[in-house]
This record gives C-alpha cells, structure tokens and sequence, in this order.
C-alpha cells in the first residue's frame, strides 16, 4: 500500500453525501421492529431463540462513561510504615473525616479530605457509615449512598474501639493513625489500620494505604490479616460501572504483601474481571460454546466458559452496550444479516435484544464509540464487493445514524479500531494477509485524517485485534498462528513496535474473536 493509495480516498469523498443519502432511505424502508426491544423473559439458556428486553438503567447518579481503570501490580517486599498521628476513628462502624496534606486525585477527581473508616475504608466523597460493615464483591450496593470514590483497603466487619483484645497487639493500641513521608512535591501520606474483627476481637487486621503526592497510583500494604480474605473484599470503585477488585470473600488474589493500584491512561476495554486489564474472548467454531481467558497482560491467569451461541451466530466484538459495567457481546447473523446484543453478567447471559438488520452485501466488523463522550459502542460495517466502510452510530441496540467510512485499498481488511495517537478519537487497524503488513488509519469520527505503515508480521501469524495489554497507554497488537495456535503481543507506541511477548497457546478446535 503506497502514499498514493493512502490519499486517493480523498477523491471519494465528494460521493460520500450522495451514498449516505441512500444508506439511510434504505435503513428506514426497513421493517419498524428492526432495532426496538420487545419485552420477554430473562433466559440463561444460550441456544433459546433471542429475546428482547428492556435497558437496564445505570443505578450511580454519577454514571458517564465507564471510563479509565486501576490495574493492580504485586508490589513485592515493602516497609511497613506506623501512624504517628492518632485520626480519632475508635469505634465500630464510623467514618472520621481528615484533611489530607496535599491534594490528591482519585480517578477524575481531587480531594482535600477522606473520611477513614473503622471497616476498612477511605470514602473520598461521603460519609457512608452507619450500616457499612457488611461487605459484598464490587460493585456493592448503595449503603447510606452508593460507594463511588472509595478504596476498600480491608472491607470487612472490623472495629478500632480502644480496649479490645486483640488492640494489645499494637502499639497505642487499635484505631487509624496517619503519617507523612518524603518531601514536597514527592510526599506520600500513609494511613495505617489497626483494627480487630468484630467476629473475633482477638484476631487483628493490620494494613494501610499510601496516597502519594501528585501520582495516579496507590498502595495498599497488608501486614497481619488473621482471617484472610474469606469475608473481605479489597479494590476500588469510581461508581458501579467503573471498579477494580482484588480480591472479594474468598475469591481472587492472596490478601499478602502488598499491591499498587495505577491509573490507566486509556480507558480499559475487553476487561471481563474488572482488574484493568485486556481478556481473550474464544469461540469453538464445533460446539459453538465461547469462552474468556483472563489475562495479565500476556499471561494466562484462569478461564471460565461463556453462553454458546445458536447456529448461524457469531461473536463480532464486545463492548457494554447497556452501560452497566460488565462486557456484553455483539453478534451478526451472516445468513440473516441479524445483529443482535446478548448481556452478560461476567461471563453469564443475563438477556438479550436484537439489534438492526444490515443491507445486503453488509457484515458486522467491529464495534467501538466513534463519537468521543456519547459512552455508547457503535457498529463498524464492512461492504466485500465495494471494500467500503460505515459506521453505525448505536444507543444500546438502537440504530440512530450513520455515515461511510473510508474504503479499504484492495487486500486490506479491517483488524480493529483503537485510539493509536492518543487523540481520543478511535482509529482503524487495517491487515494485508498476503504481505503481512499492518497499518493505522487515523480518523476523525468516521472520516479518514491520514495513514501510517505498522510493523509487517512475521509467516504464519495473523493480526487478529488491539488493546492496551502492558497497561501502558497505547493499544497493542493480538497475533495469532493458527498452526501452532499460538498467541503473542506486540507492544507498540502508536505505529512503532517497541517490544514483543508470547502469550498463551490455544486448545485445539477454538479461535479468538476478541479483542
């Protein structure tokens, strides 16, 4: 593919108007149900006949875009660092609010005060006590109000009452007492938990958190934790569309050592187990049963069975289309040209609907948001005959407006759409399988800006998708060879490859669908 063929596009765009005027008469000819939910009832049963059902509303009144996620990284051997100052929180079930020394930024927002909690938390926005000692896995419903902007160092059932038992461990006895290290503009402000359980005022839970000073990161340290996590939940929550868990009642990592939490420069997506992190989707063309493989970064951390589809389905994409939270998947009927959405729960069908019907000689490709804020997953459509693009403009599976994108140069396809310079604005990954060679074509909703040459592939393998899998900011790419059916990542900066891992091998007879 020349410089040439990159910008011939421009001739094209003259007809542009003309064909979108016809792709929109033909959408509206189409039958009125096309696109609207029907009412029906919740199914787990993947291999029923499609429901249709209603749109989940978002319960935080807080609720925008999903938007950036922590991602959690082991922090290996650490210094425990004792509270010198006593906060005043002794007692079961109180927030105490506290001036923090310096501004600090959770999520999008920055605080000038916390309030410490005798449970195991920091509620940055409200006081959310009495009646939060009961801890369930993220997101957990509303107490005294929902639990947006908090850290749940340690949620459990605990007290800092002086006097305890178990308060003799410690030194100054139980309650939560901060501390200040380092120096501006590099302070860090240590908040240590001296608690007992209230099932047990014998046993301690001894940990902290670390805010540092004009970073995007936490720590949480755990020293003594004498019940493990088997009733406790630990991670981080913007609202209840937007959280990271690290472990919750028995599930999920150790509660040993210590972890920091870092603010993702780009917002996280194919993340089923909410760890800010990308996850693979696989399908069993044989017994049409799909999966997730969770990963860390390139490495295969557990799995878990998702809904097997009908025959005739496929998975295209995912995305959270009803904006709850979790991954739903987008699927396209090629006999039928039928999309439909089915939402999950995890990796659970919790119900569906059918989305839009498309022209002939249309398939679904891809989905992503091409207008920057909407928070709602568009289609990208692809036409075979014509190499011509289009992207759908969707609310939940609601076709609203569309308009053509660029045409692909001839034996080009279309491996993905990611936001590779950083602009906000999602961009297409293209694939030539005979040359091997990538390239990134940067766009302006769904109108072409200018192209640029990725990294040609090595034999055998195939660019499959992107994400941001080093957690780095920048998308990657997800390689695939179908011989050894083995998978690896490229990390890239925008078009430049900068490194390169394996990833995991896949079991006979399943492919990846996504990212």
């Amino acid at each position: 593919m020349t410089r040439q063929t990159f910008f011939t596009l421009r001739r094209y765009l003259r007809w542009i108007q003309f064909f979108l005027v016809l792709l929109f008469l033909f959408v509206q000819l189409m039958p009125r149900a096309l696109g609207q939910r029907q009412l029906s009832n919740k199914s787990s049963d993947a291999n029923a006949a499609i429901p249709s059902v209603t749109q989940a509303s978002p319960s935080s009144p807080l609720f925008n875009c999903t938007g950036k996620r922590y991602l959690i990284d082991e922090i290996g051997s650490f210094f425990f660092q004792l509270g010198t100052t006593d906060t005043g929180n002794h007692c079961d079930d109180c927030d105490t609010l506290i001036s923090l020394p310096f501004p600090y930024t959770l999520y999008n927002q920055t605080f000038t005060s916390v309030y410490v909690n005798s449970n195991g938390r920091l509620d940055f926005l409200l006081n959310n006590e009495p009646g939060g000692f009961t801890n369930t896995c993220l997101p957990p419903p509303p107490n005294q109000w929902p639990f947006d902007y908090t850290i749940f160092a340690y949620w459990d059932d605990l007290e800092t009452n002086s006097g305890l038992s178990g308060c003799s461990n410690y030194p100054g006895g139980c309650g939560i007492f901060t501390s200040e290290s380092g120096v501006m503009p590099h302070r860090t402000f240590n908040i240590e938990f001296r608690t007992v359980y209230v099932n047990n005022n014998s046993q301690v839970a001894h940990f902290e958190v670390r805010l540092f000073e004009d970073q995007a990161f936490f720590d949480v340290v755990y020293d003594a934790l004498e019940q493990g996590n088997a009733s406790a939940t630990a991670g981080v929550q913007r609202y209840d569309a937007n959280f990271t868990q690290y472990f919750c009642e028995g599930s999920g990592n150790a509660s040993s050592s210590g972890q920091r939490y870092t603010l993702s420069t780009t917002t996280a997506f194919n993340d089923f187990d909410h760890n800010g992190k990308p996850d693979y989707v696989l399908y069993n063309g044989g017994t049409r049963q799909t999966a997730v493989w969770y990963m860390n970064n390139n490495v295969f951390a557990d799995g878990a069975f998702g809904p097997t589809l009908p025959a005739g389905w496929n998975v295209i994409d995912v995305a959270d289309f009803n904006k709850d939270g979790d991954l739903d998947y987008a699927l396209f009927n090629p006999g039928t040209r039928q999309t439909a959405i089915w939402y999950l729960s995890g990796v659970t069908l919790v119900e569906s609907a059918f989305g839009p019907t498309l022209p002939s000689g249309w398939a679904l490709v891809a989905v992503g948001d091409f207008i920057a804020g909407d928070c709602s997953p568009d289609y990208v459509l692809y036409n075979a005959s014509t190499r011509q693009t289009a992207v759908w403009r969707m609310d939940d599976n609601v076709f609203v407006g569309g308009a053509f994108g660029p045409t692909l140069p001839a034996g080009w396809s279309l491996a993905g759409v990611a936001d590779f310079n950083g602009n906000g604005l999602l961009d297409y990954l293209l694939f030539n399988a005979s040359t091997r060679q990538s390239a990134i074509w940067y766009l302006s909703g769904a109108t072409f800006l200018s192209g640029a040459f990725g990294p040609t592939l090595p034999s055998g393998w195939a660019l499959t998708g992107t994400a941001d899998f080093s957690g780095g900011g920048k998308p990657d790419y997800l390689l695939y060879n179908s011989s050894t059916r083995q998978t690896a990542i490229w990390y890239l900066s925008n078009n430049v490859l900068i490194g390169s891992a394996y990833g995991p091998t896949l079991p006979a007879g399943w492919n990846l669908v996504a990212p």
